[in-house]
């Protein structure tokens, strides 16, 4: 597991200029990890982590999730009973949320738009193969939605 981390760390410290490879370092502000506090649903959350993890459960547990970690979060959310529709709904659901966090966090919202136009890929060594990539293979959903935010925001600054 280390060597891979180590390689995909590597790959993105020499990543060509129109393809950001993994959300660390420069670039962690577009991670779900990243803590910049946002509201969604009215309630504060500390990153986009921990409100996906909630959504996939009833509304009554999410107070809960809100005061985790993003690490706990995640732990957590692959151990719920999930809502019957979650197949349906989690790639509206993560829109949603990302586009709360952008619009509401400067820092976050500033790396985005930064990136210009370069492709960003979700490159990870945990095995999403949904939301990023993973040895090569994946949607690379999480980062689709976020070049869609960015063509967004950008539209946005340039009217």
């Amino acid at each position: 597991m280390t060597d891979l981390r180590n390689q995909i760390l590597s790959a993105h410290k020499s990543a060509l200029p129109n393809k950001i490879l993994g959300f660390f370092f420069d670039y962690r502000p577009l991670s779900n990890f990243h803590i910049e506090p946002f509201t969604w649903n009215q309630i504060v959350w500390n990153c986009s982590e921990n409100p996906y993890q909630a959504a996939k459960t009833d509304r009554s547990e999410w107070s809960y999730f809100a005061s985790l970690t993003p690490s706990e979060a995640r732990k957590l959310g692959q151990k719920v009973h999930l809502r019957k529709d979650w197949e349906q709904v989690k790639i509206d659901i993560m829109t949603e949320i990302l586009q709360a966090k952008y619009a509401q966090c400067p820092i976050a919202k500033k790396c985005l738009i930064d990136s210009g136009n370069a492709h960003l890929e979700e490159v990870n060594w945990w095995g999403d193969q949904f939301y990023g990539t993973y040895k090569g293979h994946g949607r690379n959903e999480l980062g689709k939605i976020l070049m869609t935010i960015r063509a967004q925001l950008q539209g946005e600054i340039n009217v």
